[in-house]
C-alpha cells in the first residue's frame, strides 16, 4: 500500500486513460448542400478534430433553414452520441446566414467566452482545441 489511502498506484492508471471525445460537425451552406460547390470548411474541422485523438460520429451539410437547423442541433445534443458539436458556415450578414440564430434556439446555457478566443489570430497557435492545424506566423 502506498500513502494513507491505500489506493497504490490507481491515480496514475486514471491519468492513462483517454476520454474519446465525440464530434458531430455540421456545415451549414446553401450552395454546398445543393451540390452547387464543394464543402470545404467540414472536413478541415474533421482533420483538425481527428488531429486531437477525438472521434468525428456525425458529419453533415444543411441549408441555412432556421427551422432544420435548430431541429437538428436539439436532436444531435440530446441524443447522448455526441460531446461537442461543431457549426460552421451560415455566419455571415446575408438574411439567409441563421447558424448564429440557430444555436441560440436550442441552447441552454451560453458561453460566449468559449468561442472567442478561436475568433482572435493571437490565440490561433498550433496543436490548440481553437485552430489545430493552423501554423503560427511571427
Amino acid at each position: 500500500m502506498t500513502g494513507s489511502t491505500g489506493h497504490g498506484n490507481r491515480w496514475s492508471a486514471w491519468k492513462k486513460i483517454e476520454m474519446a471525445i465525440r464530434v458531430g460537425i455540421l456545415t451549414v451552406s446553401d450552395r454546398s448542400w445543393r451540390g452547387e460547390r464543394p464543402d470545404a470548411s467540414g472536413p478541415a474541422l474533421v482533420e483538425a478534430v481527428q488531429a486531437q485523438g477525438w472521434l468525428v460520429v456525425r458529419q453533415m451539410i444543411l441549408p441555412d433553414d432556421l427551422e432544420d437547423l435548430s431541429k437538428l442541433l436539439a436532436a444531435w445534443a440530446d441524443s447522448g452520441e455526441i460531446d461537442v458539436i461543431l457549426t460552421t458556415g451560415g455566419t455571415g450578414f446575408a438574411p439567409r446566414d441563421i447558424t448564429p440564430e440557430a444555436t441560440q434556439a436550442v441552447i441552454e446555457r451560453p458561453a460566449p467566452g468559449l468561442r472567442k478566443p478561436c475568433a482572435r489570430p493571437a490565440y490561433r497557435l498550433p496543436h490548440t482545441p481553437c485552430c489545430p492545424a493552423q501554423p503560427r506566423h511571427p
